[in-house]
Parts: C-alpha cells; sequence; structure tokens
C-alpha cells in the first residue's frame, strides 16, 4: 500500500519509518508525485498546516485513494474536503494521540494560578522578597464540562494531588443545543473545557457562566475557542470577577495579552516534543488496518449534517414516496378486486418495500462502483421513530376512535380492560420469563440479564390494531371487539413498563461499566440521573471528611488510584471495610419496587389520558357549537379542527409522560359522539372518507417501512457494507428469534384462555366466549409498528444513550422484526382459513366483503348511530351483525342507563350531538319491509326513510285464517 504524506510549507520535525506494509511519499503539492506514484497511491496523510488547496489537488490527482489520514485529533482540519469526497474515501484521524499533553496542560494551568506564578514573576522583575501564602489543589473542586479521552486523562493526574471531580457530559437525556445550567459554576475551583459542540449550539462560558463562578476559580479552556464568550471573559477578568484564565484555543487573538490573570498560548499545549511520535503511532496503527482491511482504529466522527438546499434531491425523494404509496395503494385495490387470502394486504405491501429496498441497494452498488460503504440507509435512520411515532401511528389510532362501534365496545368494556391490563401483564412476564430461562440454560445465543429480557417482553407484547383491523373484517363483532379492543389499549402499558425496564437496564449497564473501570466495556461511568441534559458524578481520590497524613500510601478503593508518597504503618493503615452483602442471583429483579411503581404509573397513565382525550373531544365541540358550524358551509375550516386537535392532544399527551395513544383513541370517540353532529352535511359527509384516507395511506406506508427494514438490517448484518462510514455489526441471533416465536404463542395461551375462563363467569350463557373464538383471539396477536418504533430506541451508538450492551441490542431490534414479519406474513394469512374452519366467518351478500366499505363507515353507537364494519343497527333489537344480542350485566345496565340520562339531559344540550332516536330506525326498516334486523349503513337508512315515505306496497297474499275449534276441545 502507498501512501502520501502531504508536508506544510514550513519545516517538518522528522521523518519515521513506515510499516512494512506501507510505502510512503513525501510531498507539498501534487506536482511534486511523479505518474506512476500517483497512479498507485491508495492514500493521504494530512499533516497539520497543509495547504487545503494542495490537499483537493492531491485527492484530485490520486485516482485510488481511498483513505485519508489527518494527523490532527479536531474533526476541522479535513472536513470542508471530506465534504466533497466520493462515498468511498475512508478518513481517520490521530484522535488519544496527544490527550496525556493535554492533560498535563491542564493540571499546568492550574498550578500557575494555584501557586501564583505570575506574583512570584512580577516580584522577581521588581526586585522584591516577599513571603506570600499559597494554595494546594487537595481538596479543591475541578470542574470537566466533556468527558472524553483528554478529560479522562486530567481527573486522573487531578485525583493524583487529591482534588474533588466534577464532569458533565452534554446529551445524557437532554436535546443537543442546551446550555449548561449556571448554577452548576458555583460549584467548581478550577473549570476546564474540552468538549466540542456543534457551531450553532450557545456558548456555554457566557457571561452568566462567569458569573456564577466562585472568585477564586480558574477557567481553563482546550477544546474549542469559538464555544467561549471571550468578551465576557475580559470582562470577568477585568472586573476581578474569576482569579484566572488559561487558554490553548481562541478565536481571536485577545488585547489583555498583558494582563496578570491571563495565560494564552498559541494553540501549543499539545505540540511536544513527542508530539510527531504520538502521531506517528496511531498513523501506523490505522495504516496497518487499512492496508489489511480491518475497520479503521481511530476512524473519523460522521460530520454534523449540512442543510444545503437541494431541490433535486427533495424532488427526487417525494417522488419515489409518492410512487411508493402509489403502487401500495394499486396493489391493495387488486388485492380486493382478486380476493386474495394467501396473502394479506400488511403482507404485500411489506414485499413491495423489501422490493424497493433492494432495488435501491443494487442501483446503489452500481452507482458507487462497487463501494461497499452505502450512504444512505432508509429504516436505520435516527429519526424513523419520530417517523414512525409521531407521523404515521396518529392518523390510524385517531380513525379506529371514529368509526368503533361504541355500544359493542363498552357493553364488552371489562372484558377488553381484563385482556388489556391484566393479560398484557401475564405476556410481559410469561415472555421476559422464559426468555431469560433460555438465555439463562444457553438455548439463546445472547446472555440476557433478568431486566432485559422483561424489556424485550415489554416491547413485544404491544399488539398492533392495524393489522387486527386487516385480518378480522369478516369476523363477528364481539369477536373483533375484543380483540381490537385489546391491541387499541395495551400499547399503553407496554410503552409504560418499557419505559421502567429500560431505565432499570440503563441502571444495571452503567453499574458493570463502572465495576469494569475506565479502560473496559463502554466509555461511561456511574451517572446520577439529573433534570438537566447533563448528568454529573463523583470522582474523588479522599474520603469526604478524612484527612490523611502528609507523604503517605492511600488507594482510592473505588477507582484502584494509588498516591506513592510514602508507606503507611500497620497501625495507621485504615479499619478494613465492613464485609460486603452477598451478590444477588443473576435472576434477581426487584419486582415488588418494579411492580408498584408500574401499578402507581399505571394508576396516574390511564385515567389522565383517557381524561385528555375525552377533555379534548368536548372541547372540540364546544367550540364547533358555540361557532354555529353546523349551519356553514366551510368543511375545510371544520375537518382542520379535528386535526389539529387531535394531533395537538397526542403529541401533549405524549409529552407529559403519559398515553397519547390511549388520549387520542378516545379522543376520537368523543368527537364522533359530539362534535360529528355539530359539523355541517358537507363536512360529516367528507370526514368518513376523508380520516379513512389517511389512516389507509399511513397504514400502507408502516408496511412498507417493515419491508424496507427487514432488507436493511439483513444487508448491515450479513454484508460488509457500511452505512454512513460504519461498518455493519448487526446481530441475528436465529436461536433467539425461533425461540421469541414459541414464547410468543405460549405467553399468549396462558393470556387469553385463562382470562376468557374469568371473563365467561360474569357473562350469561348466550354469551359466553366461546372455545372457537378463544383459538382465534389466541391466534391472531400480531405485532407491529409500535414494538420496532420500541426496539429502535435500544440500538443507540451514543455510548450516553445506551442502557444495555450494544450485542444485546440489536439482538433484540433485529428479533422484533423478524417476529413482526413472521406475523405479518405467516399467522395473518392463515387467520381468514381459521375463521371458516371454527366457521366464524361473516358471508356479505357481495361476496367480496362489506359492500359498504366496513372502515369508512362508522358502527352503531348509542341511540343507533352510523358504525363502521356493518353500518348502523336497529337500535330496538340491539343485536349485533351476526344476530347475536349485546349483552350487558345488570350493574352495567344500570350504569348504561344513567350514562343515558345525563348525555341527553346535560351533555348533548351543551355539547351537541344526535338526539336519542332508539325505535327509528327499527320502525324505518319494518316500514320498509324488512323482518329481521340487518346491519344498515346511513346510506341504507336513508334509503329505508325514504322507501317508508313512498307509496306502501301491496300487502302479501294471505293465508285463510284457521278453522274455528271443534266443540269440546
Amino acid at each position: 500500500m502507498l501512501c502520501v504524506v502531504l508536508l506544510p510549507p514550513e519545516e517538518w520535525p522528522g521523518r519515521a519509518s513506515a510499516p512494512t506494509s506501507v510505502e510512503l511519499r513525501f510531498v507539498r503539492s501534487a506536482s511534486e508525485l511523479d505518474a506512476a506514484d500517483a497512479a498507485a497511491a491508495e492514500g493521504i496523510v494530512a499533516v497539520p498546516g497543509c495547504d487545503i488547496g494542495a490537499l483537493r489537488g492531491l485527492l484530485a490527482a490520486l485516482p485510488r485513494c481511498a483513505w485519508l489520514h489527518s494527523f490532527s485529533a479536531g474533526v476541522d482540519g479535513i472536513a470542508p474536503v471530506l465534504r466533497e469526497t466520493p462515498d468511498t474515501l475512508r478518513a481517520s484521524n490521530a484522535r488519544g494521540a496527544f490527550t496525556s499533553s493535554l492533560a498535563e496542560y491542564a493540571l499546568a494551568a492550574a498550578l500557575h494560578f494555584n501557586k501564583q506564578v505570575p506574583r512570584c514573576m512580577a516580584n522577581r522583575a521588581a526586585g522584591r522578597w516577599e513571603r506570600f501564602t499559597m494554595n494546594v489543589l487537595r481538596g479543591k473542586t475541578l470542574g470537566l464540562l466533556g468527558y472524553g479521552s483528554i478529560a479522562r486523562a486530567t481527573a486522573k493526574l487531578a485525583a493524583a494531588f487529591g482534588m474533588r471531580i466534577i464532569a458533565l457530559r452534554r446529551n445524557v437525556g437532554g436535546e443537543a443545543g442546551e446550555v449548561v445550567p449556571e448554577a452548576t459554576y458555583g460549584y467548581d475551583d478550577r473549570a476546564a473545557f474540552f468538549g466540542a459542540p456543534p457551531a450553532r449550539e450557545v456558548a456555554p462560558q457566557s457571561a452568566a457562566a462567569f458569573e456564577a463562578m466562585k472568585e477564586s476559580a480558574v477557567f481553563i479552556s482546550l477544546g474549542r475557542g469559538d464555544v467561549v464568550d471571550e468578551t465576557a471573559l475580559v470582562a470577568a477578568l477585568s472586573r476581578g470577577r474569576i482569579c484566572g484564565a488559561a487558554l490553548d484555543v481562541f478565536e481571536q487573538a485577545n488585547p489583555l495579552t498583558h494582563h496578570a490573570h491571563w495565560a494564552l498560548h498559541a494553540h501549543n499545549a499539545d505540540l511536544t516534543s513527542d508530539y510527531f511520535e504520538a502521531g506517528w503511532a496511531t498513523f501506523v496503527a490505522n495504516a496497518e488496518a487499512a492496508a489489511a482491511g480491518r475497520p479503521l482504529l481511530t476512524p473519523h466522527p460522521p460530520l454534523p449534517p449540512t442543510f444545503e438546499p437541494s431541490d433535486s434531491g427533495t424532488a427526487l425523494s417525494v417522488s419515489v414516496i409518492c410512487a411508493l404509496l402509489l403502487a401500495g395503494l394499486l396493489l391493495r385495490h387488486y388485492m380486493e378486486q382478486r380476493e386474495w387470502t394467501r396473502v394479506t394486504e400488511t403482507g404485500a405491501c411489506m414485499f413491495l418495500g423489501a422490493a424497493f429496498n433492494v432495488a435501491f441497494w443494487t442501483f446503489s452498488r452500481l452507482k458507487s462502483g462497487g463501494s461497499e460503504n452505502w450512504r444512505f440507509s432508509i429504516s436505520m435512520s435516527e429519526n424513523m421513530h419520530d417517523v414512525i411515532y409521531f407521523g404515521l401511528l396518529p392518523p390510524i389510532i385517531f380513525e379506529a376512535g371514529f368509526v368503533m362501534r361504541k355500544r359493542s365496545f363498552f357493553a364488552n368494556f371489562g372484558t377488553i380492560l381484563l385482556y388489556a391490563v391484566v393479560g398484557t401483564l401475564i405476556s410481559i412476564l410469561c415472555t421476559g420469563g422464559l426468555t431469560y430461562a433460555l438465555s439463562l440454560h444457553g438455548f439463546v445465543t445472547q446472555d440476557f440479564s433478568f431486566s432485559e429480557a422483561l424489556l424485550f417482553g415489554a416491547l413485544i407484547s404491544s399488539t398492533d390494531p392495524v393489522a387486527t383491523l386487516s385480518i378480522l373484517k369478516s369476523a363477528p363483532p364481539l369477536l373483533y371487539d375484543l380483540v381490537f379492543g385489546e391491541a387499541a389499549l395495551n400499547d399503553a402499558l407496554s410503552i409504560v413498563l418499557f419505559n421502567i425496564f429500560r431505565h432499570r437496564c440503563g441502571s444495571e449497564w452503567a453499574g458493570k461499566s463502572h465495576q469494569k473501570g475506565p479502560h473496559e466495556g463502554p466509555d461511561r461511568w456511574p451517572l446520577r440521573h439529573s433534570r438537566w441534559p447533563y448528568q454529573r458524578w463523583p470522582y474523588e481520590a479522599w474520603p469526604p471528611g478524612k484527612e490523611w497524613p502528609p507523604g503517605r500510601t492511600y488507594r482510592e478503593p473505588h477507582h484502584g488510584h494509588t498516591l506513592l508518597d510514602g508507606v503507611l504503618s500497620a497501625e495507621e493503615l485504615p479499619p478494613a471495610p465492613a464485609p460486603a452483602a452477598p451478590p444477588p442471583p443473576p435472576w434477581y429483579l426487584p419486582l415488588e419496587g418494579t411492580m408498584r411503581l408500574a401499578s402507581e404509573q399505571l394508576v396516574q397513565i390511564l385515567p389522565l389520558s383517557l381524561l385528555i382525550g375525552v377533555s379534548a373531544g368536548l372541547l372540540t365541540a364546544l367550540a364547533t357549537k358555540r361557532l354555529g358550524m353546523q349551519h356553514q358551509s366551510r368543511a375545510y375550516a371544520e375537518l382542520s379542527l379535528l386535526l389539529v386537535t387531535a394531533l395537538l392532544t397526542y403529541t401533549l399527551t405524549d409529552e407529559v409522560a403519559l398515553s397519547g395513544i390511549l388520549s387520542l383513541f378516545f379522543a376520537g370517540v368523543t368527537m364522533r359522539h359530539y362534535t360529528y353532529y355539530n359539523l355541517s352535511p358537507a363536512a360529516q359527509a367528507t370526514s368518513r372518507t376523508l380520516f379513512a384516507t389517511l389512516a389507509s395511506l399511513c397504514d400502507i406506508a408502516l408496511s412498507i417501512i417493515l419491508g424496507i427494514a427487514v432488507i436493511d438490517y439483513l444487508v448491515h448484518g450479513w454484508t460488509d457494507v457500511r452505512v454512513d462510514g460504519v461498518q455493519g455489526h448487526e446481530v441475528w441471533d436465529f436461536s433467539f428469534v425461533l425461540s421469541s416465536v414459541v414464547v410468543l404463542l405460549l405467553a399468549r395461551a396462558l393470556n387469553i384462555f385463562p382470562l376468557t375462563e374469568l371473563a365467561n363467569c360474569c357473562r350469561r350463557r348466550a354469551d359466553q366466549i366461546s372455545c372457537r373464538m378463544q383459538l382465534v383471539m389466541w391466534w391472531s396477536g400480531l405485532r407491529g409498528a409500535v414494538s420496532f418504533a420500541l426496539a429502535m430506541t435500544l440500538d443507540d451508538p451514543r455510548p450516553e444513550r445506551q442502557v444495555m450492551p450494544p450485542a444485546h441490542a440489536k439482538a433484540i431490534v433485529t428479533t422484533t422484526l423478524a417476529v413482526i414479519v413472521f406475523t405479518n406474513l405467516c399467522i395473518a394469512p392463515l387467520t381468514a382459513p381459521l375463521l371458516r374452519r371454527v366457521k366464524l366467518e361473516r358471508r356479505f351478500p357481495s361476496g367480496g366483503g362489506d359492500p359498504l366499505g366496513a372502515s369508512l363507515l362508522p358502527q352503531a353507537g348509542d341511540g343507533g348511530e352510523p358504525g363502521a364494519a356493518g353500518g348502523s343497527r336497529p337500535r330496538a333489537a340491539t343485536a349485533s351483525c351476526d344476530g347475536r344480542d349485546v349483552h350487558t350485566p345488570p350493574l352495567g345496565r344500570h350504569i348504561h342507563r344513567a350514562w343515558r340520562a345525563l348525555d341527553q339531559h346535560y351533555m348533548k344540550p351543551i355539547f351537541g350531538g344526535r338526539p336519542d332516536r332508539r325505535h327509528e330506525v327499527a320502525e324505518e326498516a319494518l316500514a320498509a319491509g324488512l323482518t329481521t334486523p340487518l346491519c344498515l349503513s346511513p346510506e341504507m337508512t336513508r334509503v329505508s326513510s325514504r322507501m317508508s315515505s313512498s307509496p306502501p306496497l301491496p300487502p302479501p297474499p294471505q293465508s285463510p285464517p284457521p278453522a274455528p275449534p271443534r266443540p269440546g276441545k
């Protein structure tokens, strides 16, 4: 491998030997390189101070160049060039090579002001012999703003001096760009800044920060000059607000270089006698890795995204999205027309997304000339979770609540809650316990902890209401309501327990990392949670409140640092610590505290989320009624009001750590019951179609994204393709995948069958949930986008956001994706044959499903309101579409009567709504000549009304009356 070293114009300190696998050519411009070397060179080494124009020219002159190494540890030197290079170019830098020299500079700056070196120099210049009291570093506090390799090295040196260390790290539980709270500066006697925040971040070292510091504080900056408000720093020094400042980096030359409390250096803190050797060692390690085809030792960090407008790129992306949605719509229409049952509509759209991603990947490889560097990955984007959770799920959940069969749903609400709450808890505990047992006995490759197993159980127990809607269209209403109600409500419980177990996994992972030490495991110390976007942890070399004799040895018990100043005698040794408690068994988890916390949160989250959703619906109804929208013809304004209010309800509820899904669902139910009848006739007619259209498009988009994700994770895990320069290491654990499918089926059986027996104890014999229905309910527990969105939050490359070993997180993500694919492609297509086999399938006159559009028309509600999958039902008969009465228990009947009286006499006069029409639909049906209760849509109801007002049909022929009985009989 031939590499070209681009030298700066001035003389370079020296040249070391290269590894045997690398040849070097030293030049200052491309013109100094002969043609043969230019054709053979595969790498460039950019030395600090080299001309950027010369680097661009050298890159253009080397056609085979695939690696660029920067001799600097920063990211600014070659960043402009990297943005202009093709995706095939790998980049690395000398990160970590100059850590020790910069750490020494930080301590030297602290000693410079602590020992009052400027005062000594002034006395020498004036010829004064002055004795004064010097300060000591032991016991002082060193604040590290940023905790990278330089800060960790500084902390080790400061610990040897007996200093107390407080470190603040960015982006732990907060957004980038937030500012360190100024109150934390009041703790620090010495503040050293090592971070390199993005350019859009407000400079944390502002006037408020300097005002919060102690007067004895010394400010030391080694990171970047543009993150310090130099004007505020000069003002603080001039007023004596802080003791001193030492800057090795700065934005511009400061006029106060002569100030006694100012130490300004020309960025030479790392320009030491071993600068070349330290940087060269890093280059040699990266060169050997590049020559052998291995990942680079110190790859260049990903560049922050640029926001340069690109009309062509944006137009192409939007065109591709529209084309995929159009293809999905046509595919679903074709399947409905052909009555395909082997593949569901969701599965077909997943196949469409997978096929598109295969074509996209193939085209990208051909365009890049067979390169293994894949610049863009669709489903592995950091924003994909937000796209799914905040962009695609809300329209589906809202439409499901808006068109729900309210009467049958609330008649079975107790049973639905039993499945959604108790059943989900059973499913989570069974899935987590069985997964941990399989991992403990070696049946699963990954060594999961009990908390991690329960975390997987929580996210995978969230059944998908979207998939349920698609496979149970032909199911009886009772079965449909039970399965759909469970899927719509159990998401709240799954998300709550997921967050609880995620927090516990993060605490355990941080503790394990702390036990390994700073050089093993992830780059983390155990963190104390706080409300700020930074988290703080102690790093002390001396026990608080205890003074050790000077000149003695003390081994810090937690971190293993030794101060080699002498030896303590046996009588001076500290008393032996009390024996530690025996470690808990590996399966131990304080379930009592965990379940108590879960119960407390559920008691708060479920009622509050429901209350917020209902309140949002009532406020919308009140606004539409008071504004008189029913008498106006501005459908666009009315529907916009409903949509914006629904989305606002979802986002605000999620922002306050409640269940946005549950709140949005009941907001849709309330809007359908009240707000719908305050709208104009045009808005009423348009609302059903609009909401169904949005839900259908989002459903198609979700299915396509899942198909795309399958190819992304397969390619990223089984090939050498790099996404944005990161080597693929996705973990596909097939033993985990297979065992998860079996465990999920078993856990759902333990959920459905025992709880159904319990529910049947409170139902009359005619309304028992039959064994056939139980079998379909067990089979129809599909997983979907909610589980995938939760799993994506675990696989985060940033160390501060990791809650478990990366291999475990990747295995959970891939297994979740595999379970979603299996349930939608294998279980869902067999649901319709199962319904036919157990004789539960409903037959429609057209033979192709509900002729009136099951997903477009709301279901029967109170008083014969229009409903979704079956139109409106005769209220007098109170029968479901399969001919079975909707049974309400005696207590439920009393509650229903009280609610109807409250609703008719108090709620509807205030918020609007449809008047009670208990018997009108039945009378219209009888007037139309219908003798049996039918599932009528609003259109059919209007037809029956017209038929009742038309001239009556001739009466049917009457049979002769029976003969009178004979006397004596």
